[in-house]
């Protein structure tokens, strides 16, 4: 490899041309075009040398007279490029054209009785091939007639075939061309290969073994663990999926390991998904770092198989093996930002680097320099490296830069990097770039959604807690009735709800197991104490040793968190403040107590023990220091502020203050956590206003509460009630209500324990729910009470059946209902079901979620009914009654995932109730509930499941099953929809069962009839006659629908009038019902979309037949601002149904573009759970408009105040210490 200097390197640019790996065709088994013409012509002799010797070999580069290689007679000619070719049958004519002479002087000469030409190019040029090899053969044929011999045609897939034949030794003697598992195979075993190919595999086998010495060991190394192998220790934490990448979510879908089930482990998950990006998020403490080296190991181990016997690693099957390299993403921002981060003394060579010569890949050619022991890296050869090899790239710790703009930064890099890797790389072979960091809950950048599939680490369960004690008791060597005690203590601690969230992280955890091998029952229960007792405990160590003098503990405890606070406060401007030369450190230890004016002539000797002596402290760089987990720095920064803060003040050092200003940096979240933790008793009120004053602030709501969250789940407030109990209240306000129920911000508002405030949670909400049940946060505030409460379900359905009866017959009936179906009530028993006053639609579509028994009395009734008008077609209904079963067997969704071209879409799910297979059970029990009341369901089912040979592609399993329901029950809108789904879906045949006598439409309708004759396309006069020969209600809406889903646009055009007359006809419930119809079918991907480019604006049409042309002209998502249409009647037909998506996106279309009050008004009527998918929208609101949303957050959608949130405009806090330095919280010593 040559090196490439660093100084002016710049990423090359892409060519305007197409190279080959973007053949058409190609097979891009080996990657021929990276071979030279003449290592070409090389390979095809060595390939013939092996298949046909004694073979004749001319010499390459030399003129041939037609001839590279001879059998005998048999003259091979072979043909290499490089360039894309877009027409091998034309590239055929041109070579052979080109040769013409030389094949001719070869037969004349009796030389030549067979020509063969074997060539690296595609023989197809198209992915399907369709009739190229055809036309190639018949132009073969064609010269063959004309010379008289057999003329062929090695095309590249028979240059394959040959080379997959060859042997390993051929294909490592070109080992350029080689990609995926072969690429890998010859980094294990091609030991014996040499010039170029062999310096690649030398100089990528040193930075492995580098690697895998790095990674090896546990990096939170403890007293009497030194040196642990990370194998023996390490457990398989869980990763749930947050979110699939957007760009490829319907891809993903098809994969249920991945979107379905419980968590697996993370590693495990890794191995395995199909997505090649991924963002991982964990808590501090969690395991990033750890399973990412465990990760990178697994990898390695099978190229490294020597270094994985020696430490007797586990083997994990692997279906393909890829190149690891683990990247610390401080140490490439660092890079990024100007520092040499592999000079020892880390200094400052420039300024930050500019784009071009900051990219991963100029990095990973340094990195790898550095690794392999100084062999010569250049971005060249990093770039071909990744081309040809399956590579696993872990960026580790994005976390951990704190500066935005130099974040930015490298979350681009990082992006474009992937770019680059999945653009060209595709079909080369698989690869995989991992990115870990802690949740963000504000707007610092990290990788797009769109691409990385987003999943975090989940607590540890109890099985995987075991695991890790036996392991570490194997670790340490702890066995008989010393690891009885030791677990009887565990298992007795964890009893308590607050310890045993601390025992649900891998590094707390071990530190809980030390302190009580040591310290047994006294073990303290909290997290800052937990800390604090360990420090000393290894304090008292090295006195009880004569390490360390006990008159100097304290000031070794002091200055060691003083250098806790240096660094971590330095990191948030400075990456490399987290690890300081010695000589550095001891200056900046003379300038601390002189600062403090104590002995600081003593500062060598204090730095020698707190880091010689004291585990803090470690240099794995001979000479430089750091901390050895950031968790240990945070804590030694917040003690430092909690004890030593603020010395010289007249008064103390205020505690509201500084928790204050912690909460808004988020870079301070988990030193905030620990800093609270340090608080006694009587601190804990003031503690509590740094709260409120944090929640007021002008700063980010999110981080506040974000953080304020997890001081509760710290269980910090415990010890003072009262104060515990307000800072609850705090935390159920409107914003919090709206973030704790959103996806993305939820695992940071986790349950919270009984003693953590829980129980006071669980009082709070029900409080205010009580006191406003139809208020529109109500449901935001159900969701907390089940989510993040204490509450049991058995407590929730006694409190609430109370509450349920007192509101009987009231205007709250409906609202309590609604709150039962969302806390997850399944069965409301007969004697209040049949209590319940039916005469809204509102209680008989809640009625149905709550499971509501009522016997055969009219409630039951009015159920059925519901159910048959397709009131409740877009609630998840229980099947304790006839009309819950129905539902529950016979929702038209079943009915839309039966369509050829239904997939589960984004669209669909993002707007309707989706079944998937894991709801067929219920189902199926549905149906036997309904066959056990009446005999006559039997057929219905039997028409549901029929599926033969002759009804596949047909309209069959649609019309029939609504022909027969229509026998049971009459003529319904639940009947009338399935079988419009069936007729509108264009990739079905119109065949199935019809009556001969039966009407399209009216009393008598035959729903086979009226599909077949839809299917049929009928013209403008059939729709003018059917209009005015059926006037019942369910007979017009029928035929809007069928004319909206199945009409040609000219039809439609002429019909416009009498559609506006039908949905004038219609109550509000029948036009909601009749939307949710439309809805539904235009979503499902199979009906016909009507274009896009058809203009309604200046037709005046009723804004609602507006809505209803919309679901079939407009994609979901695209934000169509249904032009034409007033703000005012916009806002009047703004509702929170399902199927009013176009007016909540033209709301939004508008909103995102302007303030306007009205439109706010229009905002607010579409209830808390409207989605118009703004969480991937790049338009950003105005500053008024967003505004205007957070100072009412209770009356509109979540999606809307997160939204607000995120683009909002706020001035960036100060970095905390200059705030400490300004109001002298801290001495003034400089970062050097």
């Amino acid at each position: 490899m040559t090196r490439t200097s660093q100084a002016g390197r710049r990423a090359p640019r892409p060519s305007a041309s197409k190279g080959p790996e973007q053949q058409p065709g190609n097979t891009f088994r080996y990657l021929y075009w990276r071979l030279s013409e003449k290592d070409f012509q090389r390979l095809c002799a060595a390939l013939l040398r092996k298949k046909f010797d004694p073979v004749q070999c001319f010499p390459v580069g030399m003129s041939d007279g037609g001839i590279d290689i001879a059998q005998g007679s048999i003259i091979y000619q072979v043909k290499w490029t490089s360039k894309f070719e877009r027409d091998p049958v034309t590239w055929l004519k041109q070579t052979i054209e080109g040769e013409r002479a030389n094949i001719k002087k070869l037969i004349e000469e009796g030389r030549a009785s067979r020509y063969i030409l074997m060539t690296s190019v595609a023989s197809t040029s198209s992915s399907t091939g369709a009739g190229t090899l055809e036309k190639l053969q018949q132009e073969l044929d064609a010269y063959g007639e004309e010379f008289g011999i057999p003329v062929e045609c090695w095309w590249q897939a028979e240059i394959d075939a040959e080379v997959d034949d060859a042997g390993d030794n051929i294909k490592w003697s070109y080992q350029a061309m080689l990609a995926g598992t072969d690429a890998i195979r010859y980094l294990i075993f091609g030991a014996d290969v040499e010039a170029v190919a062999a310096a690649t595999r030398e100089t990528m086998l040193r930075v492995l073994a580098t690697q895998w010495e790095e990674d090896a060991r546990v990096r939170f190394s403890q007293v009497e663990l030194d040196g642990v192998s990370l194998a023996e220790l390490f457990v398989d934490v869980q990763a749930g999926l947050i979110a699939p990448p957007r760009n490829a979510a319907e891809a993903l879908r098809q994969t249920p390991k991945l979107l379905t089930g419980p968590p697996r482990g993370a590693v495990e998950t890794l191995l395995g998904t199909p997505a090649p990006l991924t963002f991982l998020v964990g808590v501090p403490g969690q395991g990033k770092s750890t399973l990412t080296q465990y990760l990178c190991q697994v990898h390695r181990a099978v190229i490294l198989p020597e270094a994985a016997q020696d430490t007797a690693w586990p083997r994990i099957p692997i279906g393909e093996p890829k190149l690891p390299l683990r990247i610390d993403v401080k140490e490439y921002a660092a890079w990024v930002d100007g520092f040499d981060t592999f000079d020892d003394l880390r200094p400052k060579v420039q300024g930050r680097r500019k784009q071009g010569a900051r990219s991963a890949e100029a990095y990973i050619a340094e990195l790898c320099e550095a690794a392999s022991g100084g062999r010569a890296v250049s971005v060249e050869d990093v770039q071909s490296l990744l081309e040809r090899y399956p590579c696993l790239i872990v960026f580790d710790g994005l976390d951990e830069v704190a500066d935005p703009s130099l974040r930015r930064i490298v979350v681009d890099e990082i992006e474009l990097l992937a770019v680059r890797m999945g653009r060209t790389q595709r079909r080369l072979r698989s690869f995989q770039i991992v990115v870990t960091a802690r949740p963000n809950a504000t707007n610092l950048p990290e990788p797009s959604s769109e691409r990385f599939q987003r999943m975090r680490l989940e607590p540890m369960n109890d099985a995987l807690q075991s695991e890790f004690v036996v392991k570490w008791c194997d670790a340490r060597h702890i066995d008989g009735a010393q690891r009885h005690e030791l677990r009887r203590i565990f298992r007795d601690r964890t009893t308590l709800d607050h310890v045993s969230k601390l025992a649900d992280n891998p590094m707390q955890l071990a530190i809980l197991l030390y302190l009580i091998s040591k310290k047994g029952d006294a073990v303290p229960v909290s997290r800052t104490p937990l800390y604090s007792d360990y420090m000393s405990t290894l304090l008292d160590r090295e006195v009880a040793r004569g390490q360390i003098d006990r008159n100097a503990v304290p000031q070794v405890q002091e200055v060691t968190a003083f250098i806790g606070w240096h660094m971590q406060s330095g990191v948030e401007t400075k990456p490399t403040a987290g690890a300081l030369a010695r000589k550095d450190l001891e200056t900046t230890l003379l300038l601390y107590l002189r600062e403090i004016e104590a002995d600081h002539e003593r500062a060598p000797e204090i730095f020698r023990l707190a880091s010689d002596r004291f585990w803090a402290l470690t240099s794995e760089t001979e000479g430089l220091f750091r901390f050895a987990v950031q968790p240990v720095r945070e804590y030694f920064a917040a003690r430092f502020l909690a004890e030593w803060g603020g010395r010289t003040m007249i008064q103390p050092l205020s505690k509201q203050a500084v928790l204050r200003e912690l909460l808004g940096r988020p870079y301070w979240l988990n030193t905030a956590r620990f800093y609270a933790g340090f608080a006694s008793p009587n601190e804990l009120a003031g503690m509590r206003y740094g709260v409120e004053d944090a929640l007021r602030s002008p700063g980010s709501a999110t981080e506040n509460r974000v953080a304020a969250w997890a001081l509760l789940m710290d269980a910090v407030f415990m010890g003072n009630t009262p104060v515990q109990r307000d800072v609850v209240r705090l935390l159920t306000d409107d914003v919090t209500l709206h973030l704790a129920r959103d996806y993305q911000y939820k695992p940071d508002f986790a349950k919270l324990t009984p003693d953590a405030g829980g129980t006071q949670l669980s009082q709070v909400l029900r409080t205010d729910i009580a006191s406003a049940p139809a208020e529109p946060m109500t449901t935001a505030r159900v969701d907390m009470l089940r989510d993040q409460s204490t509450l049991t379900k058995a407590e929730f359905t006694a409190w609430w059946t109370e509450q349920l009866e007192d509101a009987l017959g009231s205007p709250n009936e409906a609202a309590w209902l609604a709150i039962g179906a969302r806390f997850g009530i399944q069965k409301l028993k007969a004697d209040l079901g049949q209590r319940l006053n039916c005469a809204s639609s509102r209680v008989r579509v809640a009625a149905l979620t709550v499971g509501a028994e009522a016997g055969e009395s009219p409630v039951a009734r009015a159920l059925l009914r519901s159910v048959l008008d397709g009131e409740a077609s877009d609630v998840r209904g229980r099947a304790t009654s006839e009309a819950g079963a129905l539902l529950v067997a016979m929702q038209p969704q079943w009915f839309h995932r039966g369509l050829p071209a239904y997939n589960d879409q984004r669209n669909y799910e993002e707007t309707h109730v989706v079944f998937r297979e894991a709801d067929q059970g219920a189902r199926n029990s549905a149906w036997d509930k309904l066959i056990g009341i009446n005999p006559a369901y039997a057929e219905l089912r039997s028409a549901v499941r029929r599926r033969q040979q002759s009804q596949v592609g047909t309209t069959e399993p649609w019309q029939q099953p609504a022909r027969v329901l229509t026998q049971i029950h009459e003529p319904s809108w639940l009947a009338a929809e399935i079988a419009l789904t069936g007729a509108a879906a264009v990739g079905l045949r119109g065949s199935g069962t019809i009556d001969p006598d039966g009407q399209a439409l009216g009393a008598n309708v035959d729903y086979g009839t009226l599909v077949a004759k839809l299917r049929r396309r009928p013209g403008t006069e059939w729709w003018g006659e059917t209009f005015d020969a059926y006037l019942d209600a369910l007979s017009r809406r029928t035929w809007a629908v069928a004319l909206l889903a199945t009409a040609s646009i000219e039809v439609l055009e002429s019909n416009l009038d009498r559609l506006e007359q039908v949905v004038s006809e219609l109550s509000n419930d029948e036009f909601w019902e009749m939307a949710g119809s439309s809805s539904r079918i235009a979503l499902n991907g199979s009906a016909r979309k009507l274009p896009s480019s058809w203009n309604l604006e200046q037709t005046g049409l009723d804004t609602r037949v507006r809505l209803l042309l919309a679901h079939w002209q407009h994609q979901r998502h695209r934000l169509d601002d249904l032009g034409g249409v007033p703000d005012v009647d916009l806002v009047e037909i703004a509702c929170p149904e399902p199927a009013a998506w176009p007016v909540a996106e033209a709301l939004a279309s508008r909103l995102l573009g302007r303030l306007d009050t009205v439109l706010l008004e229009g905002l607010a009527k579409l209830g808390t759970d409207s989605l118009v998918g703004l969480s991937g929208n790049a338009r950003r609101l105005d500053q008024a408009t967003a505004e205007a949303l957070l100072q009412e957050p209770g009356r509109y959608p979540t999606e809307w105040i997160l939204h607000a949130e995120t683009t909002m405009v706020r001035e960036a806090p100060s970095p905390l210490a200059a705030v400490a330095l300004e109001r002298n919280w801290v001495p003034r010593v400089p970062q050097l």
